[in-house]
Formats: structure tokens, C-alpha cells, sequence
């Protein structure tokens, strides 16, 4: 799961540096220089923050997590759904074990923010590449007329939106990705979904074990 969220984490982060940049990109990105001058550098670094790119780098790491720790809960409870020894448990325990399952991801993904935030500033590491990005891929002149169109109202209102284009566009792959991982998910059963298929099938055999037999016809 860690490997899937650090990978959403990346594919967001570079969808949304090209979105931004096809948008008002030139017909052909120029040549990238071997080095990055002091002034080309400087305008970079304003555009990222015109662009507020260091909060939002904060809280795409915050939503990619939730979102995909929502996903892969909803995904093992799909697969733990499946299985014949979940008729025998009752109701209360199946809400027990979903509401464990949620305890359990929601101190999980506390602990992968958490971790991530102690070993590295995301938002600034966000800021740090698209400045290196837009340095690459945009001379000193197109960098200005990228800042004078984030500070119009076009531009402000492309980032105003853009959250919500994120979300519109992570929940549209969401729903073409879910057959693909629940098929994933019944042929791979990773750590946590084998926990969890013994929980269910101990606590089956353990009402087969209390069910009183029925006594034989004199």
C-alpha cells in the first residue's frame, strides 16, 4: 500500500505541473540549458510562488493520502466481502471488524503524513522541482508572461479551479481503475487482507465451535 500511495503521490505531482504548464506552454519547450542562470533561476522560483505551489504541495500529500487509504479500504473490505466465512459472522461483527479496518487506516495514514513530514518538507520540495521544471522548459521572457498570467484573473481563477479539476480528474481515474485493482485485490491478497481473512475465519470457526448440536432421536 506505502508503494501505491508514494507512486499516486508522484503521479499527481506531475500531472499537475503539466496541466499548468500545457496550458500556456509555447508550441516547442525550448532547448533545456545545462545550467540554470541566477535570473532565469529567480523567476522560476516567483512563478511557484505566484502559483502557491509550496501549500498546495502540503495539501495534495494530505488528500493523495486519505484518498488512496480510502481506496484500499473499500477495495480490502470488497475482498473480504467475498469470502464464504463472512456468512457466519452476524451483523454486529462485520460493522466491528469494518469499523477496526477504519481504526487501522486511519492510524496508518497519520503515521505516513507524519513520517513524511518529519523526513522532508513536501511543499517545498514541490516548490524546489517545478522551479527547476519551468527553468528547464521556459526562457526568461516566456517565465514573465507566465507570472503576468497567474496574477490575471484568468490565471487566478485556473488556480482556483485546479484543485477541484484534480479531484474531478483523480476520482474519473478512480472509477476506471477500481475493476482493474479488485481483480488485483482477489488474486493478491497483500499483509493487512490475510489479517483480516484469519480474523473472519477464526471468529467462523469460533461460532461453529459454540453452535449446540442437535441431540440424536431416541
Amino acid at each position: 500500500m506505502n508503494r501505491l500511495l508514494v507512486a499516486a503521490a508522484g503521479i499527481c505531482l506531475l500531472f499537475s505541473l503539466s496541466v499548468r504548464a500545457q496550458s500556456v506552454a509555447p508550441d516547442s519547450p525550448t532547448t533545456a540549458p545545462q545550467e540554470i542562470s541566477p535570473e532565469k533561476r529567480a523567476l522560476a522560483k516567483e512563478l511557484s510562488e505566484v502559483m502557491g505551489l509550496k501549500k498546495q504541495g502540503k495539501d495534495l500529500l494530505t488528500t493523495v493520502e486519505t484518498e488512496m487509504s480510502k481506496e484500499m479500504l473499500e477495495l480490502t473490505w470488497t475482498s473480504l466481502s467475498a469470502m464464504p466465512e463472512m456468512k457466519a459472522l452476524t451483523q454486529a461483527e462485520q460493522d466491528d471488524l469494518q469499523r477496526q479496518m477504519r481504526e487501522n487506516a486511519d492510524k496508518v495514514n497519520a503515521q505516513m503524513i507524519d513520517a513524511i513530514n518529519r523526513k522532508i518538507d513536501y511543499g517545498q520540495m514541490l516548490e524546489d522541482v517545478s522551479t527547476v521544471v519551468y527553468a528547464k522548459y521556459f526562457n526568461e521572457t516566456q517565465l514573465k508572461d507566465l507570472i503576468a498570467f497567474y496574477q490575471s484573473d484568468t490565471g487566478k481563477r485556473n488556480l482556483e479551479v485546479m484543485p477541484q479539476l484534480m479531484a474531478d480528474s483523480m476520482s474519473e481515474a478512480s472509477r476506471r481503475l477500481t475493476p482493474v485493482l479488485n481483480d488485483i485485490v482477489r488474486d493478491i491478497a497483500d499483509a493487512d487482507t490475510k489479517k483480516y481473512r484469519d480474523q473472519v475465519t477464526a471468529m467462523a470457526k469460533a461460532h461453529h465451535r459454540q453452535t449446540p448440536s442437535k441431540s440424536k432421536p431416541q
